[in-house]
């Protein structure tokens, strides 16, 4: 997302992971912003993806769409995505279109960071 207002990414104690912190809405005109920016992070060698959705207030079906395929990629190459943050219509999005279970969901950022700790340990 060319937008800094948009997002905040924070580097990890790891080298190949990073913190994602969108805000806003992620939908059809901010997804793929989102996504170029997440897909050129993997083009520099970050594997491991926490993505904070507390700051999202909104996500479409492009929204969710985006997460799921690049959970896949990050997935064929032996990385990982998880969120955390889901709130409100954010979670109830996931919830009704079933892709909740789909992905490793956490309830605060840190509880994820936490996770890949110990899977990276």
């Amino acid at each position: 997302m060319k937008d800094p207002n948009r997002y905040e990414m924070e580097g990890l104690p790891w080298p190949e992971a990073l913190l994602v912190k969108p805000r806003g809405n992620l939908d059809i005109y901010t997804s793929p912003e989102l996504r170029a920016a997440l897909d050129d992070y993997r083009g520099e060698g970050k594997r491991h993806f926490i993505l904070d959705l507390s700051g999202v207030e909104y996500i479409d079906s492009t929204g969710l769409g985006s997460l799921a395929s690049f959970m896949d990629a990050v997935k064929k190459e032996k990385g990982s995505l998880k969120l955390s943050g889901l709130k409100g219509v954010v979670h109830k999005a996931f919830v009704f279109t079933n892709l909740l279970d789909l992905f490793s969901v956490y309830e605060t950022a840190e509880h994820a960071v936490d996770s890949l700790g110990q899977e990276l340990a």
